[in-house]
């Protein structure tokens, strides 16, 4: 019994420290997080932005790019979101068609929440001048989340476009609306 006793505590002990290091393991590094906010440009669809103020969106859209060149800091620090590791694993793909897809191409990912119903068509979608193909659309068809979207629905979807140079402006527009990323210069 008295050993029982002694056990009690570090089991609460172990327990307080899985809830305590549980978010770190959700979370990307500090460096991940600065180089990703660099790489990724916010959209607001059919939305009134004023500000920091955004009226009557219909849907909220990051579009992250993930050039080759960060396949590199990977290798060195894994501590980084899901999606970006496997979406950078693209570019490690085995079968040479795939790799032929990407000659000349970046990754780019798009993750989207609905915030009111919302039809979403990602051959909509034009980056750099490059209208989106199904074709550019690189992840597994069972695991896309398009069409007629309810409130709250998200999605994250890794597609192609054309290569960027450091330093470059672009613009990324779905239907009427638009906005500009100015790709970082490292």
């Amino acid at each position: 019994m008295k050993d029982k006793a002694k056990c009690i505590p570090l089991l609460l002990l172990f327990i307080l420290s899985l809830f305590l290091a549980g978010p770190v393991w959700a979370h990307a590094s500090k460096s991940w997080r600065a180089l990703l906010d660099s790489h990724t440009a916010k959209m607001w669809v059919d939305a009134q932005v004023l500000g920091d103020l955004v009226l009557n969106a219909r849907a909220e859209m990051d579009v992250t790019w993930l050039p080759s060149s960060l396949r590199k800091k990977l290798e060195k620090d894994r501590d980084v979101y899901d999606w970006v590791s496997n979406s950078l694993g693209y570019y490690f793909d085995s079968h040479s068609k795939s790799k032929g897809r990407l000659k000349g191409h970046d990754v780019f990912v798009l993750r989207y929440r609905a915030v009111k119903n919302w039809t979403f068509d990602p051959t909509q979608l034009v980056i750099g001048g490059h209208q989106v193909t199904s074709e550019d659309i690189l992840t597994d068809k069972a695991f896309h989340v398009i069409g007629d979207l309810p409130t709250g629905t998200t999605g994250i979807l890794a597609l192609r476009a054309p290569s960027l140079k450091p330093g470059s402006r672009i613009n990324i527009s779905l239907g009427e609306d638009a906005t500009v990323f100015g790709a970082p210069l490292r």
